[in-house]
């Protein structure tokens, strides 16, 4: 994601849902924004970003 950031482009994700990663990656498991292990990568990358 790094690398995105550097070149100013978007990084990629996949969707908002709570699915269990089964049919593909989701980056949440709770809609209070629980992440799963697809998703503590871009959290932690956002939440760095974040002032």
């Amino acid at each position: 994601m790094r690398w995105f950031d550097d070149h100013s482009l978007a990084s990629p994700g996949w969707t908002w849902n709570t699915w269990d990663c089964s049919c593909g990656p989701a980056l949440i498991s709770a809609y209070d924004g629980t992440s799963t292990a697809y998703g503590v990568g871009p959290r932690d990358h956002l939440r760095a970003l974040t002032p």
